[in-house]
């Protein structure tokens, strides 16, 4: 219960970030390095031929900053 009161704001910002980045440039900047966007993107075009090395890599580096966060916040806790 305690997990989910934490991590709903953050979901809700990376669910609106991509609604927001629709309407405004500045957001869209900032939006185009979370992997919500990218997966949008991705979805958009429905096949991995259009995704680049740049869009990898930051598919990649998200997936490694979300592990650290992870790893970080198991070794505190553990799955309790």
């Amino acid at each position: 219960m305690m997990a989910t009161s934490l991590v709903m704001p953050v979901m809700l910002l990376f669910s609106f970030l991509l609604m927001i980045a629709l309407f405004h440039d500045k957001i869209r900047k900032f939006a185009e390095i979370t992997y919500t966007q990218q997966m949008s993107l991705l979805l958009e075009q429905m096949s991995f031929r259009g995704m680049g090395r740049e869009d990898l890599g930051i598919l990649c580096l998200n997936l490694l900053v979300f592990s650290i966060f992870f790893g970080m916040a198991y070794k505190k806790n553990g799955l309790d």
